[in-house]
């Protein structure tokens, strides 16, 4: 769908709301994804997340209007564009805050209480910390962290210490390589609103790619130790699909995004090696509870 054609659609950024598939991975990796109750309390989790971020990126348009209506992509969004007033725009995002806010407190005080966390941060992180040399690499990350403890709170399952160590240098991994892109793209010495210049492009990008072969080695540790995953084939495929995400995430030849979604969706050699990860690595997990 091309949201560029309903700015009400394009205003809430859907496509980002694949970020919040990771609501359901604690529910899944402790084999209780077959109890229907957890799923649906999942499914709701998944909404309110949804809805909330969105609410966070309408008050961040709202915030930055007139900067992105300088930007050559960004002045394309629908209050940079005018297609929609700031006051429609408000009125969308605190709606939408308010079903998130009732929604989570429905499923609980601790869901709630990582769901306004992730908010205030999420704010923080948009008005100052983001321009912070690192440790806004450090706060991006902690947004996907945040969205596993929520699916965790949400549906009961525990997170084992080996999958939050494999995550975190999967997200350190993701976060790096946003600010490594931004830096390669730039026509600025220095970056514009972020605490980089061109010259950091090459440490970050040395960063990037050590924590995603860190990633693969605890990956290989969560499968083994953890989730049992232990036939040649199964591990072979895990291994070969998770290179084969990791070659094509770094390839900038055809897909120049800073952005994690863009260059999973525009990318179909990425999206089909995704998928099948995701399938075997689903189907291990499945097949064994």
């Amino acid at each position: 769908m091309n949201t560029g054609s309903f700015p009400l659609l394009a205003l809430l950024r859907p496509k980002h709301w694949a970020k919040n598939i990771l609501i359901f991975l604690p529910v899944i990796l402790a084999g209780k994804f077959r109890e229907t109750p957890l799923i649906i309390d999942a499914m709701l989790g998944f909404v309110s997340f949804s809805l909330m971020a969105s609410s966070g990126y309408i008050l961040n348009d709202i915030r930055d209007i007139d900067r992105d209506r300088a930007h050559p992509r960004k002045s394309r969004r629908p209050l940079a564009a005018a297609q929609i007033s700031v006051v429609q725009a408000l009125a969308v995002a605190i709606v939408l805050l308010g079903i998130s806010v009732a929604m989570s407190a429905y499923l609980g005080k601790i869901p709630l209480l990582y769901l306004l966390v992730y908010f205030v941060l999420n704010y923080l992180y948009s008005t100052f910390l983001k321009a912070v040399r690192f440790f806004d690499i450090i706060i991006l990350s902690s947004f996907y962290l945040i969205r596993l403890f929520y699916g965790s709170a949400v549906t009961d399952a525990e997170l084992t210490g080996w999958f939050l160590a494999t995550t975190t240098l999967s997200f350190l991994t993701l976060s790096t390589n946003k600010r490594f892109m931004e830096c390669l793209l730039s026509k600025h010495d220095k970056i514009p609103g972020r605490g980089y210049t061109k010259e950091d492009a090459t440490f970050l990008q040395i960063f990037s790619v050590t924590f995603a072969v860190g990633t693969l080695v605890l990956l290989n540790m969560h499968a083994f130790f953890v989730l049992h995953i232990q036939a040649p084939l199964a591990i072979g495929l895990i291994n070969l699909f998770a290179a084969g995400i990791m070659f094509a995430y770094f390839d900038n030849k055809n897909n120049m995004s800073d952005d994690p979604v863009d260059r999973v969706l525009k990318n179909p050699l990425l999206l089909v090696m995704t998928v099948l990860f995701i399938a075997v690595y689903a189907w291990e997990v499945i097949s064994r509870t």
